[in-house]
């Protein structure tokens, strides 16, 4: 079963294409899919928040987009936020193929300690 959360926020009427979207799999650098990521798209001119999703169990995603120009922020609780600038949405979808993200070292490190700690 996987899940799929979208919200989403006005975006200009003119501007819409329908059945384009901006989509991917995040992935770890050893190519196993990253479920449950937060992925975010904002509007590159002023930084508003467009739309959030969240990867299904096989790491893929898919948003609805408008034309325009945006960058995407990729985040998980044991992994490094990633930012993607300049994704340029058109007449049709663009796929982002594989996203890869780094594990977050000070959060492993932190399980790690606390892990220490208690015994």
């Amino acid at each position: 079963i996987g899940l799929y959360v979208q919200m989403g926020f006005s975006q200009d009427k003119p501007n819409r294409v329908e059945g384009v979207y901006v989509s991917g799999r995040v992935v770890e650098v050893n190519e196993a899919p990253i479920p449950f990521v937060s992925v975010e798209m904002y509007n590159q001119m002023d930084s508003t928040l467009v739309l959030t999703t969240v990867t299904n169990d096989q790491g893929k995603f898919q948003i609805p987009a408008n034309r325009g120009l945006y960058y995407l922020k990729l985040s998980s609780l044991s992994f490094q936020n990633r930012f993607i600038s300049d994704v340029l949405v058109q007449l049709k979808t663009v796929n982002m193929g594989d996203i890869e993200l780094v594990k977050n070292r000070r959060y492993w490190m932190s399980l790690l300690w606390k892990r220490r700690k208690i015994r």
